[in-house]
């Protein structure tokens, strides 16, 4: 997006600060109760262990995990998704975000760090404040994402249209959550 912006906008950053090989930002581990996902995490790395974790785990556990991999198959190119971080796709607050309305649906937690080391959780369906506009105050950053495993009768679905199946703008997305009880 930044670049975008510099290239077809004008915009000017004088300072760019590129986390990529910042260890903590790099995170990927299972969990008992989810997967804990670095901010810094390359999408396509993201859809290489979802695809292991779908592999490896109960079904019902994974209904998340499915439904991201399934967005991932059709969103960008390889080489978008080779440099493109979970955290930059989330603190975009793209509205036509292909990823946003499933960290929603699948009730994920955004873990938010300030300079000083200070650790706050926000659930991802209140962090989107706005058009482009996100919870994070001054000197804060997108440390991870906490995407629980999904329980028995629990169903999650991914919606994407665009003109075009692979590599295109949606027109319409959307990131569907249904929970039976008995």
């Amino acid at each position: 997006e930044v670049v975008i912006e510099i290239n077809f906008k004008n915009a000017q950053y004088p300072i760019i600060i590129s986390v990529t090989h910042v260890p903590e930002l790099n995170v990927l581990s299972i969990k008992e109760n989810g997967l804990e996902i670095g901010s810094s995490v390359r999408l396509s790395r993201l859809q290489e262990v979802l695809k292991e974790v779908i592999a490896e785990r109960e079904i019902y556990e994974t209904a998340s995990c499915r439904a991201i991999c399934e967005q991932l198959k059709w969103f960008a190119g390889k080489q978008v998704k080779n440099v493109a971080s979970v955290g930059g796709n989330i603190c975009t607050a793209s509205p036509i975000s292909d990823l946003n309305p499933l960290w929603m649906a699948s009730r994920a937690d955004f873990r938010i760090v300030d300079s000083k080391g200070n650790i706050r959780t926000v659930h991802a369906k209140d962090f989107f404040l706005g058009y482009r506009k996100v919870d994070l105050a001054q000197g804060e950053i997108l440390h991870s994402i906490f995407l629980p495993w999904s329980r028995h009768f629990e169903f999650v679905k991914e919606f994407k249209q665009s003109h075009r199946r692979e590599d295109d703008i949606a027109l319409v997305n959307a990131g569907m959550r249904v929970y039976l009880k008995e």
